[in-house]
């Protein structure tokens, strides 16, 4: 009976696959995470742009509620917008709250001179804006010239500025 002598084998084959696995499941594992990273991203992006939105729908409802205001004469409407008001939105993800301050003398029609009849005071009217679904906040602000009734001309209010800040 004749008996074949193998090569003792050192396992060097074994070794390489081994090493190549690893590389490759560290490899994949760093895909994954990437991948999830630009999916949180994608959300948040998307949750920014409805809650703009959603404060920029807040914001509109507020400036509606200035105009109305300053045209009935409501001063506790200014009064209590002065101090700070929060605003509810039913269907909206958002919890927001605003506040109306008032800056300086200014004249209503920027070709004519501040006096009589062209005078106006520049309110700005800030919201900030929070969503309910993530950390994502926005901060809206509309600087807007009240004109005061006079002998020959009624109340009003129109917007002379807009900003969006992020944080």
């Amino acid at each position: 009976m004749k008996y074949v002598q193998y090569k003792k084998q050192r396992g060097a084959l074994l070794l390489v696959v081994l090493l190549a696995l690893a590389a490759l499941t560290l490899l994949g594992g760093a895909a994954l995470q990437a991948a999830l990273l630009q999916g949180r991203m994608a959300s948040n992006a998307a949750t920014r742009q409805a809650l703009f939105a959603a404060a920029d729908h807040a914001l509109a409802e507020v400036e509606r509620q200035l105009y109305n205001a300053v045209l009935a004469d409501n001063q506790s409407w200014l009064q209590a917008a002065a101090e700070g008001q929060t605003l509810a939105l039913p269907g909206w993800n958002l919890s927001a709250s605003y506040n109306l301050s008032a800056c300086c003398d200014s004249a209503w029609d920027a070709a004519l001179p501040l006096e009589e009849g062209n005078s106006a005071v520049l309110h700005r009217l800030s919201l900030w804006a929070t969503s309910t679904q993530g950390p994502a906040r926005v901060s809206l602000q509309s600087a807007y010239l009240i004109a005061p009734a006079g002998e020959s001309s009624p109340a009003r209010a129109r917007r002379v500025a807009w900003r969006r800040f992020d944080f």
